[in-house]
């Protein structure tokens, strides 16, 4: 069925010419034989037009039924191509042409935080989380709760910055000066690099992560809290510290992620502040985030990873053996105060060594033969001028657990074809 247009003959042409009448609203239907269209009489008479709008007609709706199921099958968006972005510091956007479920986004649509949230106003540094309606139209919320609520769907999330940056900073990248990506970012405000979504997220849980896009990775915004499976990135977290770098390991790996690497730190920490600790050169008491160091300037990197020069040194999966012989080393007591004498020496080994001088690792998991070191980045609260995005020390044996050596998270990136 389609509403028929009457075709008549113009007066005083030839009849093969033809005019549409102002009569549109008959209803009819007719037979769909292309045969009939040509089979009776002139080709192009009244009804025979008729028959021919039809199957255009016809056609047309047979093309939209077919881009349909193409747009069903498409993957809209490339690997590196995340949907939901920050457009602005409160603002997020959902890119026109996305799918989400059975639902295509047709043209760009702007999230505003504030007037989405389930309850109460913007929070700083939490964890947000956007869900979409099942519903027709569509409508959106976000939420601090994870649980996407009756009639929604979970899309993706964000964090926000934890104390705002302040303006005028400048880092340096290859010799050239450039302004800081989050200067003038107030407290609350969306962490551009956290915004996570689902064909662009970390492998582990996105809470706390920044993305980094030189490597292609997510960073723990924040220094660890908690142990094993209770290991997160968060705010004020009571900082995890004085483990051995496989302690750090294993804590990484039960929430799916692991430690960075050496070229991982540098790109992760790019920004931060450079050659200075944490103001009053001691150990914080309020936890991971959001601290100035000695001048007043937020240590914080480019993308929004707190902390990561000159607060407490940090263990990388960079690793090198030094077979038997090396460097003799001692393990500081948690407190700082008694130094312990602690594995391999060398010197009283003899040349070739034995089991009996290896050292046993914690929780009861075997022994370490030889010596083997774990390279530490970014310096500690009373690094001063030695601290910094490049940063090392290069001879600690990864079974030293000083109360100044902690750990940082990161995760492969992973991406899913909508």
């Amino acid at each position: 069925m389609y509403v028929k247009t009457e075709w008549e003959s113009r007066q005083g042409t030839n009849i093969n010419k033809f005019t549409k009448s102002e009569e549109t609203s008959t209803t009819v239907i007719l037979e769909n034989t292309p045969d009939e269209i040509t089979a009776n009489g002139t080709p192009f008479s009244p009804d025979n037009m008729n028959k021919i709008e039809q199957g255009i007609y016809d056609a047309h709706t047979d093309i939209r039924v077919i881009m349909n199921v193409l747009y069903s099958l498409i993957p809209f968006y490339a690997a590196s191509s995340p949907f939901l972005i920050a457009s602005s510091k409160r603002i997020l956007t959902i890119k026109n042409g996305t799918k989400i479920g059975d639902v295509i986004i047709r043209q760009d649509i702007e999230l505003n935080v504030s007037t989405l949230l389930d309850s109460g106003s913007i929070t700083n540094g939490k964890d947000y989380y956007v869900f979409i309606s099942k519903t027709t139209p569509i409508n959106f919320l976000i939420s601090l709760n994870k649980t996407a609520p009756n009639g929604f769907t979970r899309i993706g999330g964000f964090h926000t910055l934890c104390v705002s940056v302040g303006n005028g900073l400048t880092y340096e990248e290859s010799g050239v000066t450039k302004n800081h990506l989050l200067n003038g970012f107030v407290a609350g405000d969306i962490l551009p690099y956290s915004v996570n979504c689902l064909n662009h997220r970390p492998y582990s849980e996105p809470e706390g992560m920044a993305y980094i896009p030189s490597l292609d990775f997510w960073a723990d915004i924040y220094l660890p809290s908690g142990y094993g499976i209770n290991t997160k990135s968060v705010y004020q977290g009571a900082i995890t510290r004085a483990r051995q770098y496989v302690d750090h390991v294993e804590d990484m790996f039960c929430v799916k992620k692991e430690l960075l690497d050496d070229g991982e730190f540098a790109a992760a920490m790019l920004g931060s502040n450079e050659q200075t600790a944490v103001a009053g050169a001691s150990l914080p008491n309020d936890g991971a985030g959001g601290h100035v160091d000695t001048v007043g300037r937020r240590m914080v990197s480019i993308y929004g990873i707190e902390d990561g020069c000159g607060l407490l040194w940090q263990w990388l999966r960079s690793t090198s053996g030094a077979g038997t012989f090396g460097r003799a080393y001692r393990q500081i007591s948690t407190d700082g105060e008694v130094p312990i004498t602690y594995g391999y020496d060398p010197e009283t080994a003899g040349t070739g060594g034995s089991w009996a001088n290896a050292r046993p690792q914690s929780g009861n998991k075997g022994s370490f033969y030889g010596l083997y070191t774990a390279l530490l980045a970014g310096g500690y609260w009373e690094s001063g001028a030695v601290a910094g995005s490049r940063s090392r020390i290069a001879y600690n044996a990864r079974s030293n657990a000083r109360h100044n050596y902690g750990g940082r998270g990161r995760s492969r990136c992973i991406r899913v074809r909508l």
